[in-house]
């Protein structure tokens, strides 16, 4: 499963891509069988080749200034994380 939203570009004109994927694995597979769907955000933040979420993708687009952090916070499931995330790898446009 791929998710994308189109977010305005730090320059104002245009915009780029920020992706969340979801690839089947064990540990999705089993969460879903055994009814706990809603584990599936915490998972997807617990580092794993077969996902990425928004937050992630929308920090490596604010920290490479891509992105303004004002603008990727409006996108973000979950801004307390996404600025965590932002801080790690290095800085912010406002």
């Amino acid at each position: 499963m791929v998710s994308q939203r189109l977010v305005r570009r730090a320059s104002g004109t245009g915009r780029i891509l920020a992706i969340e994927k979801l690839a089947t694995s064990n540990r999705i597979r089993n969460a879903i069988r055994e009814g706990k769907v809603h584990q599936l955000r915490a998972l997807m933040q617990s580092r794993g080749e077969e996902f990425e979420n928004i937050d992630e993708s929308l920090a490596g687009l604010v920290a490479s200034g891509k992105v303004r952090l004002d603008e990727a916070q409006k996108w973000a499931d979950n801004s307390n994380y996404l600025a965590e995330m932002v801080r790690v790898r290095g800085g912010a446009k406002t």
